[in-house]
């Protein structure tokens, strides 16, 4: 019998160098839903690939609902290194956004806010 630390299946995930672990990552993301499932997954397998497929699936944020928001919010707080790998954000017509929403001050404008302040990377924001 093997211990833990003889599993060959164990020990390959750690010495997976990080540029082949990156290129692995991005091939099974394809920006599509089923593209974030497999990285949902794969962040999943051990504990040094959840970094890599964590800023691969925060990098391209759709939101559809205010619970999603301010769980994404909730979530960019507590953990600012997927803020930062945000670059593009979408907040669907579910969520009631509108640009005269902005200039004004309701909840849901400042939600806007407070997520846009968090992600300094995002060079597309649809609303």
């Amino acid at each position: 019998m093997h211990s833990l630390s003889e599993d060959p299946v164990r020990s390959l995930g750690p010495s997976l160098p990080v540029k082949l672990l990156l290129d692995i990552l991005e091939y099974a993301w394809d920006r599509k839903r089923q593209g974030q499932i497999t990285l949902a997954h794969c962040s999943l397998v051990c504990s040094s690939w959840r970094p890599i497929a964590q800023t691969l699936l925060f990098t391209d944020v759709v939101l559809r609902y205010e619970p999603e928001a301010e769980n994404f919010l909730k979530t960019i707080q507590e953990s600012p290194q997927l803020g930062r790998a945000t670059k593009i954000l979408s907040f669907e017509e579910a969520t009631m956004l509108s640009y005269e929403m902005l200039s004004d001050l309701s909840a849901q404008s400042r939600l806007v806010w407070n997520i846009t302040r968090l992600c300094p990377h995002l060079y597309h924001l649809y609303l």
